[in-house]
């Protein structure tokens, strides 16, 4: 596994599902000492200490978090949680929580092959947010206060000025690449009016 790729905490919370905490532990350190403000990172490293029954690394790690991040609800709720160690454990089972598994091997095919998705999705995404290439309408000067929006876009539906709508939906993926699907389809269906 990668331990210094942004998708460290995929590659954690896998091994956290699997009870590998120590690995998961180790992974999630490494990554945030590369990615320090990355909130999920932390709040995922506070729920495996949890789920290895070190509570008291988990309080020590959601006050580090809190500092970093301060007046974050979720983290305050974590850490309220530890002081009055709301964990659910059956009365009945006293068996320890494990913590490693050494002799597992983590090369497993399922992590490798997760990881392995995730490097993909990752380079598909640098493909996507590559630059369009420029035309008379690429720079956000020619719109009004230099802002797109959707709004704008369908404007210029309504005033049939296609090409110039096309063009919006166009720079909206590079604005908002969460929304490529909805763009390339408005940009398929203009195109085709």
């Amino acid at each position: 596994m990668n331990e210094q790729n942004p998708f460290f905490a995929a590659d954690a919370e896998l091994l956290l599902k699997s009870g590998l905490f120590n690995k998961a532990i180790s992974i999630c350190k490494n990554g945030l000492s590369q990615y320090p403000l990355y909130f999920s990172g932390w709040k995922l490293l506070i729920e495996i200490y949890i789920s290895a029954g070190n509570n008291d690394e988990a309080k020590s790690t959601a006050d580090y978090a809190l500092s970093l991040f301060p007046g974050s609800v979720i983290l305050e709720n974590l850490r309220k949680e530890l002081e009055g160690n709301f964990r659910n454990v059956d009365s009945h089972d006293k068996s320890p929580v494990p913590t490693d598994f050494d002799d597992i091997d983590d090369s497993n095919n399922n992590i490798n092959s997760y990881t392995n998705n995730l490097q993909e999705i990752a380079k598909k995404l640098e493909e996507v947010s590559a630059p369009l290439p420029e035309s008379k309408y690429s720079s956000h000067k020619n719109y009004p206060n230099g802002i797109i929006t959707e709004t704008i876009a369908k404007i210029y539906i309504s005033q049939g000025a296609l090409p110039e709508a096309i063009d919006a939906y166009r720079n909206l993926i590079n604005i908002n690449p969460n929304k490529i699907s909805y763009y390339l389809e408005k940009i398929t269906e203009l195109e085709h009016k």
